[in-house]
């Protein structure tokens, strides 16, 4: 939940997941997440079993590119002049940057794999093959908008308003994830002017509005008067938690902001945690005043967006996913490691601890390989790796870096 320096967000509730069987395997694509920390816009090719594609990555933007899990993935790109390439590992974070001879490099952010993460094999139907057909490019959720009793726009109004910024922030995810977020219902509900306390009102909330006939319901509260300080302005209790609450009084801030705070409550929804990245949808204050910037880019860090895209991959083959704990041993494998190693950059935030908690019993986590993870703590800016001895090194391929 965002935290912000006017608006600050509900704490994450821990919810106690019933744990279920893993039954069955199924087919899934891999992705490579690249992230441009460059000073210039980036354009590489990349060349799995699909064949080569070119991508141009804004600066400060990033790009998540389905390869094969099984096939090996190839990078290319120019710098300085020269073709620079090296192998890509599957369900991977890299980022470009600007190396301090002024050239640009490819950097991989290393996490503590786990060594007992087992290997993602092909089913030999999915739910979808077994009826004759292909697997959907993306992956809907069903999603119920309503506003309470002190919203003072005529039905019409309100419901556009919060349509256009649900596909602006569907689009968003779509983007990173291969999820969208469409609307099948509005509403209404009658929400107690006696309760100023958010947790309270997120209480009542859940036990107005039932989430038929959608999968999750997100609610924009009017009923509160302007505070000074911090103040909780949105909310969820977990990934795939059906209720959203988000406040919707405030004059201050501008469509910008409330896009990206109802971005940051999806992205917990889908599995993000708070993140230590000061540019990052994730981080845990919003409301600085960076979304009203013409040149800012409302979107996840590398971390955040593999686990979105790990989960969204899933959900998408399977489509019957309501808690992290259903999810197979090695995406919820994969999951510890990243939630690991982002609280390791923000210790003192829960969000990653409490994510961790939702994913069950799992094996004991191995040993750090000794990779130095190149996560930035939280303030850091972006720079040159330096090798300590412990970074992570890229493969190059034969006949490119020349």
């Amino acid at each position: 939940m965002p935290y912000s320096r006017q608006p600050r967000a509900t704490t994450l509730g821990i919810v106690i997941a019933v744990v279920l069987a893993w039954g069955c395997s199924y087919a899934r694509a891999a992705v490579v997440v690249l992230a441009n920390r460059a000073s210039q816009p980036v354009r590489c090719e990349i060349t799995s079993l699909a064949g080569p594609q070119e991508h141009t990555i804004a600066r400060g933007d990033l790009i998540c590119v389905p390869v094969s899990a099984r096939d090996e993935s190839r990078i290319a790109f120019e710098a300085d002049g020269s073709a620079v390439g090296y192998h890509l590992d599957p369900n991977a974070c890299y980022y470009f940057f600007d190396t301090s001879l002024g050239g640009l490099n490819l950097q991989k952010i290393g996490y503590s794999e786990e060594a007992s993460t087992p290997p993602l094999d092909d089913a030999p139907a999915t739910q979808w093959e077994k009826v004759g057909k292909k697997l959907p490019r993306v992956s809907k959720i069903p999603v119920k908008l309503l506003a309470d009793d002190e919203e003072r726009m005529v039905a019409k109004a309100w419901q556009d308003r919060l349509r256009a910024r649900l596909e602006a922030a569907s689009a968003i995810f779509e983007r990173t994830c291969r999820i969208r977020f469409e609307v099948v219902a509005f509403d209404t509900w009658d929400s107690d002017d006696r309760i100023t306390d958010f947790n309270r009102s997120m209480v009542e909330f859940e036990a107005e509005v039932p989430p038929a006939p959608a999968r999750l319901v997100i609610g924009f509260t009017s009923q509160y008067s302007p505070m000074t300080g911090q103040t909780k302005v949105g909310g969820t209790r977990a990934a795939f938690y059906p209720y959203v609450l988000v406040r919707e009084w405030s004059q201050h801030y501008t469509e910008a902001e409330r896009l990206e705070m109802l971005v940051h409550e999806l992205g917990h929804y889908l599995g993000a945690v708070h993140s230590p990245e000061t540019t990052s949808v994730m981080r845990p204050v919003l409301g600085d005043r960076q979304a009203r910037l013409r040149s800012f880019r409302i979107g996840f860090d590398p971390l955040n967006a593999l686990a979105m895209y790990l989960v969204g991959e899933e959900y998408r083959i399977r489509g019957n996913i309501r808690r992290l704990i259903e999810l197979s041993p090695a995406t919820r494998l994969q999951l510890r490691s990243i939630y690991q190693e982002i609280g390791r950059a923000i210790p003192n935030d829960p969000a990653s601890a409490q994510y961790i908690s939702l994913l069950g019993n799992l094996p004991a986590a191995t040993q750090h390989t000794g990779l130095r993870p190149v996560v930035p703590e939280a303030g850091a800016a972006a720079s040159e790796p330096v090798d300590s001895g412990g970074s992570v090194l890229l493969r190059p391929l034969r006949g490119a870096n020349k």
